[in-house]
């Protein structure tokens, strides 16, 4: 017999007459199998030794009963127990005469106070028509919206070309033509105004979430606003959140909707699902080459950028 050590040395091995047999002290500690050896209460290395064969007797599992488990128990079967008589008694009572006639007459209750004239609810009445700005809830004015887009191209944009505004575009123009790229703008640009930029900042994700969940709309204006609002707002104010992964994942979703990643050159201008919000002079400079095509790769870019953090 090899004395080598087994993982199964605390298992039984069968005894004369196919008994279960438990291993002894010594092959226990010696972690080898014990097998049964020829004189009854010995195994083979034991006997082999001239040693004792001392097996462990086994302890006796005393059942441990709880009573207030128990007690639980039969408080959930006595609720059972009258649950179900309840419904054998109910079983041929119908449904009206059970609840007392209460289902017919919240039926009546509810046809007799529908009005003939009322008009169905459809999906665009749950859309946002008119999506109101800064100027309109009267935060900044125009004036103050000018100085702070001209410090954004003296001041940032050099530092930071996935998004460039065109020097020949004002506020009301990028009111107009762009509304979240400038509610973006003007959010990051009032850093100064501790109280001020929490609201911009807020209104603009309102407007996004408005525009982008609710409307449907899929746009360039769209993934400019959030590649600036990523880059410059002072998301280390809000501890602990992940708003910055959040609007990154967002930035990407978009910029696959809007199919950049299939190549700018064969990209359809007419697929773009905002081209009625836009004027026409507009979707011209986007249509050249150094518009459109040229905006769109630095976006491409940007998204690449903020993905690979």
């Amino acid at each position: 017999m090899s004395d080598r050590p087994n993982s199964d040395a605390r298992s039984c091995s069968s005894g004369p007459g196919g008994s279960i047999r438990p291993a002894c002290v010594d092959c226990r500690m010696r972690k080898i199998r014990c097998l049964p050896g020829p004189e009854v209460g010995s195994c083979q290395r034991c006997h082999r030794q001239q040693k004792e064969c001392i097996i462990p007797q086994r302890a006796s599992r005393k059942r441990t009963h709880n009573k207030q488990l128990e007690s639980q128990l039969d408080g959930i079967e006595k609720s059972l127990e009258s649950v179900v008589s309840l419904l054998n008694e109910n079983k041929s009572t119908p449904l009206a005469n059970t609840f007392g006639g209460t289902v017919s007459n919240v039926a009546r209750d509810i046809s007799s106070t529908e009005s003939p004239t009322t008009e169905p609810i459809i999906a665009s009445d749950l859309s946002c028509s008119k999506h109101e700005d800064v100027f309109d809830l009267g935060l900044l004015s125009i004036e103050e919206a000018e100085k702070l887009c001209e410090c954004y191209r003296n001041a940032y944009q050099s530092h930071f070309l996935y998004v460039v505004l065109p020097a020949k575009m004002n506020v009301q123009q990028l009111r107009q033509q762009r509304p979240l790229l400038l509610q973006a703008i003007l959010s990051v640009m009032t850093w100064e105004h501790q109280t001020l930029q929490p609201v911009i900042g807020k209104h603009y994700l309102k407007d996004l979430s408005s525009r982008f969940f609710l409307d449907g709309e899929c746009s360039l204006d769209i993934l400019q606003s959030l590649l600036v609002y990523i880059a410059w707002y002072q998301f280390h104010l809000k501890i602990g959140g992940k708003q910055i992964y959040r609007l990154s994942c967002l930035a990407v979703t978009i910029l696959l909707e809007l199919g950049f990643d299939k190549g700018l050159a064969e990209y359809p201008m007419q697929q773009l699902p905002s081209q009625d919000r836009l004027s026409s002079s507009y979707l011209d400079e986007l249509s050249s080459p150094e518009g459109w095509k040229s905006e769109a790769r630095r976006a491409t870019i940007g998204c690449y950028h903020y993905s690979t953090w």
